[in-house]
């Protein structure tokens, strides 16, 4: 996750390489899940919540890299392009309400994502949006699913 492929056509010793890579990292997660201790400890829960940077009409934005920089957050990871981030929670006790309390998390990353993305609407490459225009950009885009336009 997170490299940039430069091609869309590959040759038999590239899938050769993948295949090995895929088995070292199956057997890195057998090997893990096989020691004894893994699993003990008290139960918990976290969650990944993919995001797309866009402008004032819900169009895609490279500034990803912007965003996470200004966030200092280690929970924000970038994604695939220049146009998603990632919030990885921190794990959450099972005990009591382990859904609330990741629901306060998520959305205590998203106010303060949605904060910084406003700062950097009017930035990229699409046009300047105005302060205004990124606020509404902000609210409209996310409520939709993966950053389409909603219909309202």
């Amino acid at each position: 996750m997170g490299l940039n492929i430069d091609r869309e056509h590959f040759e038999e010793d590239d899938y050769a390489r993948f295949s090995q890579r895929l088995r070292e990292d199956i057997w890195a997660l057998a090997k893990l899940l096989s020691r004894e201790r893994f699993g003990i400890g008290a139960p918990s829960l976290g969650a990944e919540l993919e995001m797309s940077m866009v402008g004032a009409t819900c169009r895609p934005r490279p500034i990803n890299e912007r965003v996470l920089a200004d966030t200092c957050d280690p929970r924000f990871t970038v994604e695939l392009n220049r146009f998603n981030l990632e919030c990885n929670t921190l794990p959450i006790a099972l005990a009591r309400t382990p859904f609330s309390s990741l629901g306060k998390q998520l959305d205590e990353c998203l106010t303060r994502l949605r904060a910084i993305a406003r700062e950097r609407c009017g930035t990229g490459t699409e046009r300047s949006t105005t302060r205004r225009q990124a606020a509404i950009c902000a609210s409209r885009c996310a409520r939709c699913p993966r950053g389409r336009p909603s219909p309202t």
